[in-house]
C-alpha cells in the first residue's frame, strides 16, 4: 500500500509539533518518520505513514488544514515502501 507523506509549513511556534501530530494520534495512526526544521519564522514538518487508509488520510489532511499559522500543506501518496 502507498506511503502518505504530509508536508506542513507553518509559523514557528513552541506548540506546533504536537498540533501537527495530534490528528495522527487521535486516529491511532503510527507514523513511520517525522522531521522538523525551523527556517527563520517558519517551520517545515514532514510526516510519513505507510499503509494509511485513504479515509484516514483525508481526515488527517482536513485537520491539518485547520492548524493555526498554517502556510502550506502538501500531501503525497507514494507507491513505494518507506525505507526502514
Amino acid at each position: 500500500s502507498p506511503a502518505h507523506v504530509f508536508t506542513v509549513t507553518a509559523d514557528a511556534a513552541p506548540g506546533l509539533l504536537p498540533r501537527v501530530l495530534n490528528p495522527f494520534a487521535k486516529r491511532d495512526v503510527m507514523t513511520d518518520a517525522v522531521t522538523a526544521e525551523r527556517r527563520g519564522d517558519a517551520c517545515h514538518v514532514t510526516v510519513a505513514c505507510h499503509g494509511l487508509d485513504p479515509v484516514d488520510a483525508r481526515l488527517i489532511r482536513a485537520d491539518l488544514l485547520r492548524l493555526v499559522g498554517l502556510r502550506t500543506l502538501d500531501v503525497m501518496a507514494e507507491p513505494a515502501r518507506l525505507a526502514a
